[in-house]
């Protein structure tokens, strides 16, 4: 049986974004799917897509700020104010102390600057974290400091202040597992394995008739195509919508530039050197607009991979 000429329709892959793949991948596995690649001889590919599902799953939104971070900012406002605290409350008992003759006093005083007085001066969390567990080691070791810290009311202070910098120092762990166990490899480094496997299979799709001319591959043709020009459509959209805006913005600062010269005052007596020096001054800012615009533009583009190749 001779078989009507069949043709894919062409996607722009290099236009399509990190998050378009993954989820064209998905869909052209479920359709497939549905149309035994076993007895359509496709199946080779075929496996070799489903196989990259696990990096089709790594393809996720940007990592933002961790969830755990603005928790973490919290106990560590929580803990500076107990810091505080404690220095208000020093500062307290140092005024009461009027013969400066109290042993308690002066204990707690040195200690507390030895560990705390020097806080905001610390270039990162870091170090403040491991002045504080020192200075609170040194208190649950130290007889002699507790004991004084106890008889100065100082304890209710102590206790919250190792609450919170205990509370920041699980969160700090926890974070750190958390972020272990997000994708390590590059995102580049996915989108080639994904979109490799991806065009494989596809050009299998297409010589497939070719070398099983008895098999009806149109039923497949038709729906493939579907979800093609689907695909193609918004990539296309997209970049003509984007090309529109990086237009516009070059428009507007070519306007804005030919207003700034017309407005300049005619008949004013300039030398040469100056008018020069004018010019370039505009011809610069001008680079300048049309160098961010057009980076804007390619922002907004977000191309997936530098290949201009079509499948």
């Amino acid at each position: 049986m001779k078989q009507t000429k069949l043709e894919l329709i062409k996607i722009p892959w290099s236009k399509m974004l990190k998050l378009e793949l993954p989820e064209f991948a998905d869909r052209l596995i479920e359709l497939v799917e549905r149309y035994n690649p076993e007895a359509l001889k496709i199946k080779e590919m075929y496996d070799l897509l489903k196989l990259e599902q696990s990096n089709v799953n790594k393809l996720v939104v940007v990592d933002g700020p961790h969830p755990l971070t603005g928790e973490l900012l919290d106990f560590r406002g929580i803990r500076s104010l107990y810091i505080n605290k404690i220095e208000l409350h020093l500062k307290l008992v140092i005024k009461k102390d009027t013969s400066n003759t109290s042993k308690a006093v002066k204990l707690v005083k040195i200690e507390v600057n030895r560990f705390l007085g020097d806080l905001r001066s610390c270039k990162n969390y870091q170090t403040v974290s491991r002045m504080i567990t020192q200075f609170i080691a040194e208190v649950n070791t130290n007889g002699a400091l507790q004991t004084a810290l106890e008889s100065l009311q100082f304890m209710e202070h102590i206790d919250n202040l190792s609450s919170a910098h205990n509370s920041i120092q699980e969160l700090i762990v926890e974070r750190s597992r958390s972020k272990s166990e997000r994708p390590i490899e590059k995102t580049s480094e996915l989108v080639d394995s994904v979109l490799t496997a991806t065009k494989d299979f596809i050009k299998q799709i297409e010589i497939a008739p070719k070398k099983n001319p008895l098999l009806d591959y149109a039923p497949l043709y038709n729906e493939l195509n579907v979800l093609f020009i689907e695909f193609r459509d918004i990539i296309n959209k997209r970049v003509l919508n984007n090309k529109k805006k990086a237009d516009k913005i070059k428009n507007e600062t070519t306007e804005m530039t030919t207003t700034t010269q017309q407005n300049e005052p005619a008949g004013r007596m300039i030398n040469l050197n100056e008018e020069e020096v004018n010019l370039n001054v505009i011809g610069t800012l001008s680079e300048e607009k049309e160098e961010a615009a057009a980076m804007r533009s390619k922002s907004m583009q977000l191309p997936l991979v530098n290949d201009d190749e079509e499948a």
